[in-house]
């Protein structure tokens, strides 16, 4: 039910001009002073973010805050030849710090009892488990790799499209990538979660793979749009349904050498756009010598190419594994017994490869940075960075957000079939 349009008229007058304190406003300007080299008229954002760091760590520690605030500074930045000036640099604090922030070093006041704070946690646990939560994951990679078995594996369960699939014949190549997208539901302890699993079958299956990344930019950037237009309604649902992706496993075929040449391409596109974990499939075909070269070629090739992949980050809440990416895995839904005990693996002649054997891969080390440590992460930092960038670039355009038809299409490309 809205607000009265009383309680609507209040919140504005207390909102709309948020005031910092005095002593927090004189750092800021200490701040811009420090790092402003033209008498203190004019002075870059990325000059400001230093000094901001040097003098206020604290509020750096909230999450994803530093990339928000970067975004702020410089749009304000663009518009005077990258430069800002002090107004509108406690413009863009005072608005970072009252909106995305309460972390204010020593700006605590003291209570004198318990009033039930510490609470809070139990109640937002409460409606969460009641709501459920989302998890949108899709999969690329050529054909062959184990993507449908890996993600089996991972969730212990049929959720690929494949294993979806009532007919289980064998398919036709694809002439170009498609885009398959699955949705399962999976409770574990009663915590329920949302999975959609998107497959892209035909990606890099061709003779000529130019621009075959391109379908599944499309699909990332309409699931975006889809957000977007939902968050602008004028009668919004209480939970904006969320398809976006946010988490792209892109697997690596294991030659042993370097990435290639369709690798490169398409990681430095995704990883502008969608949280992207590079793994090497069916790494037991590589020799233990042979995995550590092909992972150091693979961490190379990434740094040349300024491609910045998702390995998690400890400052975030979550568990960084930026050393163990890309991560060799092998995926298997058979089960051998293996000292007594039925062991998801794959067998051979000298033995079996256990999935869940670090000795064996790190299969475990995905699993739980994309479930068990790194979930909340990765749907923030989906949310707060990715999303941000396309609703700013979006919005900046001054195209119109196109209306969406119930069932996902435009309402500009309707007929009586879609409607």
């Amino acid at each position: 039910m809205p607000y009265p349009l009383s309680a609507r008229l209040v919140t504005i007058r207390t909102t709309i001009r948020p005031e910092l304190p005095d002593r927090i406003k004189e750092g800021l300007e200490r701040v811009f002073q420090e790092s402003s080299p033209n008498q203190f008229k004019l002075c870059s954002f990325e000059n400001l973010i230093a000094s901001l760091e040097r003098r206020f760590p604290s509020i750096f520690s909230v999450p994803y805050f530093k990339e928000v605030l970067s975004v702020r500074l410089q749009r304000v930045a663009t518009c005077n030849e990258g430069l800002l000036c002090l107004d509108d640099f406690i413009t863009v604090m005072t608005e970072s710090l009252t909106n995305d922030t309460t972390n204010w070093g020593g700006m605590k006041t003291p209570i004198a009892g318990l009033i039930g704070l510490s609470n809070l946690p139990d109640q937002i646990t409460t409606k969460l488990l009641k709501r459920g939560f989302d998890l949108n994951v899709m999969l690329v990679g050529r054909s062959g790799l184990g993507k449908s078995t890996l993600v089996d594996t991972l969730f212990k369960a049929k959720v690929s499209r494949r294993s979806s699939q009532k007919s289980q014949d064998s398919e036709a190549l694809p002439k170009t990538t498609e885009i398959h997208a699955v949705t399962h539901v999976l409770e574990e302890q009663n915590v329920k979660v949302r999975l959609t699993v998107t497959d892209t079958p035909g990606y890099g299956d061709q003779l000529n793979n130019q621009n075959c990344w391109v379908p599944i930019m499309q699909h990332i950037s309409e699931q975006y749009e889809r957000y977007l237009i939902e968050e602008r309604a004028v009668v919004r649902k209480r939970f904006l349904p969320d398809s976006r992706i946010h988490v792209i496993i892109y697997f690596i075929e294991p030659t042993g050498h370097r990435l290639s040449n369709l690798d490169v391409e398409c990681l430095r596109r995704l990883t502008r756009v969608a949280n992207v974990i590079p793994v090497i499939a069916k790494s037991d075909t590589l020799t233990v010598e042979e995995r550590a070269l092909f992972k150091h070629n693979i961490c190379e090739d990434l740094l040349r190419n300024q491609i910045q992949v998702y390995g998690g980050d400890e400052e975030e809440g979550g568990v960084s594994c930026k050393d163990i990416v890309p991560f060799c895995v092998v995926g298997s839904t058979s089960q051998h017994e293996v000292g007594g005990k039925l062991l998801f693996g794959r067998a051979t002649r000298w033995g079996v490869v256990e999935c869940e054997n670090k000795a064996h891969c790190e299969f475990t080390q995905l699993r739980d940075l994309l479930i068990k440590t790194n979930m909340g992460d990765l749907v923030e930092k989906t949310h707060c960075v990715h999303y941000e960038n396309f609703r700013h670039q979006r919005l900046k355009s001054g195209e119109p957000v196109l209306k969406m038809h119930h069932n996902g299409n435009s309402l500009d490309h309707c007929n009586e079939s879609t409607l």
